[in-house]
């Protein structure tokens, strides 16, 4: 078993309880996605592959020619503030301090983290 830390950890801690519950497979089934965290203060980078309702993080030490459907990078702080609002969000990615590759993918994410409870 892999032991992962770090924003890998903290990617597949996100989407764990999404997983048991079966959210993830409901939000993607029939889907396959790729994102890639990166962010160069707080490394390793994180490359978060989902596939018709399964995931997996990987570690990643160098994350240059890492190819993803969508790329997340900024400084660490710069992204926990996009947790501020779509406001604050707005001004991060227009000031250049986050940057996102392939935002359509990344609203993807967004939309599954979303997804109600299955009961």
């Amino acid at each position: 078993m892999t032991y992962l830390e770090d924003i890998p950890a903290l990617i597949y801690t996100m989407l764990y309880t999404h997983n048991k519950d079966g959210r993830l497979r409901k939000a993607t089934e029939h889907k396959k996605l790729s994102i890639l965290f990166d962010f160069p203060d707080f490394p390793p980078a994180a490359l978060l592959k989902i596939q018709n309702g399964n995931y997996e993080v990987l570690s990643v030490e160098n994350p240059e020619g890492i190819s993803a459907d969508a790329i997340i990078k900024g400084n660490f702080e710069d992204i926990v503030e996009l947790s501020g609002g779509f406001g604050r969000g707005i001004s991060l990615l227009l000031t250049g301090k986050v940057k996102i590759k392939g935002l359509l993918k990344a609203i993807t994410l967004l939309k599954i983290l979303g997804e109600k409870e299955v009961l």
